[in-house]
């Protein structure tokens, strides 16, 4: 799943999936938990080498687009292995 804004690092639900990257969001009326990887404006691209070879391509893929002011989150699932 990926969660992006225009307000980048202003955003409310950035700075909290931030400073907790463990999260929840619901899809089709369901819970689910998961752990976010947050890309924003200066931030770089932290706590990628979690990821599978493939999320840490978008990871790298969306970059560019922080210095734009927006801002990304990745989120994949906490109770799984994302490797």
């Amino acid at each position: 799943m990926i969660v992006s804004t225009f307000r980048g690092g202003r955003s409310q639900w950035v700075k909290n999936a931030a400073a907790n990257p463990d999260v929840r969001y619901w899809l089709g009326g369901q819970p689910r938990n998961a752990r976010a990887l947050v890309l924003a404006p200066g931030e770089g691209v932290r706590g990628a080498r979690d990821l599978t070879p493939a999320l840490r391509w978008l990871a790298a893929t969306l970059v560019p687009y922080t210095y734009a002011g927006w801002a990304f989150a990745l989120l994949y699932p906490r109770d799984e292995s994302p490797r």
